[in-house]
């Protein structure tokens, strides 16, 4: 039984070695999960895995230290009848064990990032972290074995207490010089080291108790405790050193990756949660109680910002849907897209696609108003708005279809930004859990992935040379025949440019609100007739007045709001906006897949909006082409209907546990399906009672397989590339699984050629 007590006491430190060593497993070698968090060890070259293998080392130290403390101290603060101390030389041979334990407990880790994206150069930095780590150990050992040599006092008498071997059990020799050193004994005879023998002497029993040894004359710390204090200091100097560094975020890359913030995160919390055990563990109080009591004190005032409108011309006007339409009316086709959600791997298939139709259908037609200015709206959801955030960038200057552009509006939706939101996590949003804290450091993950969104770009542009160092363009433009440059660090309004003029589409990004399950839209097209009985959404002018704004990339990560990834905000108004519909100010905001994942409800809303009261001339009416761009193989053919996934038979129990989970997952999915496929009966009845034809063609990654996470490995960029060249393809094998994208496209490309053989606009 005491050996149970012990575990027990030592159960955070299990913990923290437990997912060290099982978390790779699980990802890697098992493939659970893998979509979610298969691409934090993508890691390549020396500096990112040096980093990698000093987070993994850091949290086996402190998961072995903690071990090694509670089972030694633990019994004793909870008041459990324990035996008399082992001998010195069996505590060694146990210290030593341990020791060994914790070196080997980074290597399924390390054997996981290695083998992703083997080079010698990673190997190296590798090797590096350890000896790093291993010169630290060494380092903290000698201060360790210093201050439990001379102490406080010197009436405590010599005893063999293992904690004085607690972490590196073997022959230190520069400890033993240190010893012998007359500086250093003088160093420890200072009255200050007395005075604090006086303060804990004063400290009640109950408190101290496993922390100090208390004699008739003296009292001194447990010899296994020094570490923690020196660990602690060590630790919060560190800390705030990568505070102050992730707050001001200079322009330096240290090659810190997603991994190793996820395991100073562990460590962190390994240190936490084991110190708070060991102390109210002695009140019989839960620990996990304890902490959730502390951070309910705590005020996360996660916020996005609104601005109010600022003062532009007529070009910026707010069009409405029917105004949009209206001015295609005379066109001989109209283009919608949806493209769907799905992390990172969505908004690279939507770039894709997106580029690549824009590529091939420039042979089909040349014509100015065709192709890419026959797109009127674009609805995205998740990172199918990340993904049409940077299309935007092709209607920036020059009409005409550019390669470099392309290439580079696909380079800007491959770049990862999980970096971005696991320093922000570790460095801020930790920080914000105490309480009072948050209000003074509002910078969360879900704000720091949008600004990584920029930063990719900027960071693309200057290697490309479209920009200088100092983030400025290099070619001012725009130059005559060219459209106003948008930067992403504007706000949305400014997109509104063009679109009465059919050089720029309306875009609809698509987030829900938390407490009542809307839509809510945020859209450079003005939906003015929201019926509040009947609509299932609402847009930024219903919650923040019709002179309300909103960032770029804060309406973009507000729609890609991914469940713990980024947080649900609130809105935080200025003063110009403080009074305008208070009850929808206090709405929450996430993901826009929890209510539509397609994004096609949204370009129902637009045609049902625009269609109303609009005509057409009977004998120049458009075709609407609706282009449905999906991120990764759904359940069911998003053609035909079937299904895809088969039944799997007889399941474990371990799969008996899952099963209701994976069967709300899967729930969720099919009536995703069911609504979107409705949305597209609704689109065809509105078309169809006007007298219009809808054609619908589905770009659809052809794998089921797709990283959810905010990171693609160079295997999944060339897999996608792989598959966008099917759209555009002279021919594409039956068996290919790019096949139905290549059918699809060619279907595509003759609905175009028999639109662009009619006259041209306004011809009779």
């Amino acid at each position: 039984m005491i050996f149970l007590h012990k575990m027990y006491l030592t159960r955070f430190s299990l913990m923290a070695g437990l997912f060290l060593i099982l978390f790779p497993v699980a990802v890697i070698w098992l493939g659970l999960a893998r979509s979610l968090f298969g691409g934090l060890f993508d890691v390549e070259d020396f500096g990112p895995t040096f980093w990698v293998a000093c987070s993994a080392y850091l949290l086996s130290w402190s998961a072995t230290v903690t071990f090694h403390i509670t089972r030694l101290y633990g019994p004793e603060r909870v008041g459990m009848e324990t035996s008399s101390q082992t001998g010195s030389s069996k505590s060694r041979r146990s210290a030593q064990l341990v020791f060994i334990v914790g070196m080997l407990m980074p290597l399924p880790l390390l054997v996981s990032v290695l083998s992703a994206n083997f080079s010698w150069d990673a190997f190296a930095g590798a090797l590096t972290g350890f000896l790093f780590v291993l010169a630290l150990v060494y380092l903290a050992d000698l201060i360790h074995r210093l201050f439990n040599t001379f102490q406080l006092t010197d009436d405590q008498p010599e005893t063999n207490d293992p904690g004085k071997h607690l972490f590196f059990p073997f022959d230190n020799r520069l400890a033993r010089m240190a010893e012998r050193s007359t500086s250093v004994q003088e160093f420890f005879r200072r009255p200050v080291f007395r005075r604090i023998s006086q303060l804990l002497w004063r400290l009640p029993e109950t408190y101290t108790v496993g922390y100090v040894k208390r004699g008739e004359n003296y009292v001194t710390v447990n010899p296994g405790m020094i570490l923690p204090i020196v660990m602690f200091a060590a630790f919060l100097s560190l800390y705030a050193i990568g505070f102050f560094f992730w707050a001001n975020r200079p322009n330096i890359d240290l090659g810190l990756t997603a991994i190793t913030f996820v395991l100073i995160l562990v460590t962190l919390l390994c240190w936490l949660f084991a110190g708070t055990a060991f102390f109210f563990d002695r009140f019989r109080l839960p620990t996990l109680l304890t902490v959730v009591t502390m951070i309910s004190f705590s005020q996360l005032n996660h916020t996005y910002d609104v601005a109010p409108l600022p003062v532009r011309n007529t070009a910026f006007e707010h069009a409405t849907p029917a105004q949009i339409l209206n001015a295609r009316s005379r066109d001989d086709y109209i283009i919608l897209v949806a493209a769907n959600g799905g992390g990172i791997q969505s908004s690279a298939w939507a770039t894709e696609v997106l580029t690549r139709f824009d590529e091939h259908c420039r042979n089909v037609d040349q014509r100015p108003e065709g192709c890419r200015n026959a797109i009127a709206a674009i609805s995205g959801v998740s990172g199918g708005s990340v993904g049409a955030m940077y299309f935007m960038e092709s209607y920036n200057g020059d009409a005409g279809y550019d390669p470099d552009v392309a290439s580079r509006i696909r380079e800007y939706s491959q770049k990862s930004s999980l970096d971005f939101v696991g320093g922000t996590l570790v460095f801020q949003d930790f920080v914000r859990n105490i309480p009072f804290i948050s209000d003074f450091t509002p910078t969360d993950r879900g704000r720091r992935l949008a600004t990584g969104w920029e930063a990719n770009k900027v960071s693309i542009d200057r290697s490309a040379g479209i920009i200088d160092d100092a983030g400025e363009p290099l070619d001012a433009g725009p130059h005559p025949g060219q459209r106003k440059r948008v930067d992403l660090k504007e706000n949305l309004s400014a997109w509104r440019e063009g679109t009465l003029d059919r050089s720029r589409p309306a875009v609809i990004f698509n987030s829900t609100v938390v407490e009542t399950g809307h839509r809510l839209l945020f859209s450079t097209a003005k939906f003015p007739n929201r019926d509040p009985k009947t609509s299932d959404w609402l847009s930024l002018d219903d919650i923040a007045g019709d002179n309300a704004d909103i960032g770029i990339t804060e309406a973009v990560r507000l729609s890609s709001a991914f469940a713990y990834v980024s947080p649900a905000p609130v809105m935080s108004a200025p003063p110009a906006l403080e009074s305008v519909n208070d009850e929808f100010r206090r709405y929450h905001v996430v993901d826009g897949g929890y209510a539509d994942n397609y994004g096609l409800l949204s370009l129902r809303d637009f045609l049902n909006e625009g269609l109303k009261n609009l005509s057409f001339d009977a004998e120049q009416k458009p075709k609407f082409i609706i282009i449905q761009i999906l991120g990764e193989q759904v359940a069911r053919d998003p053609v035909t209907g079937e299904k895809r996934r088969p039944g799997i038979g007889s399941i474990s129990v371990f799969e008996q546990f899952l099963a209701p989970l994976s069967t709300l997952l899967n729930v969720r999915q099919t009536g995703q399906f069911a609504r979107n496929t409705e949305a597209m009966q609704s689109i065809e009845s509105i078309l169809e009672n006007r007298g219009l034809v809808a054609r619908r063609f589905v770009f659809e990654y052809p794998s089921a397989d797709a990283p959810l996470s905010w990171h693609l490995t160079n295997t999944n960029i060339e897999d996608i590339r792989k598959a966008g060249t099917a759209i555009g393809a002279l021919d594409v094998s039956t068996d290919s699984p790019n096949f139905k994208n290549f059918q699809q496209w060619t279907a595509l490309r003759a609905e175009l050629l028999s639109q662009s053989e009619r006259q041209p606009l306004g011809a009779k």
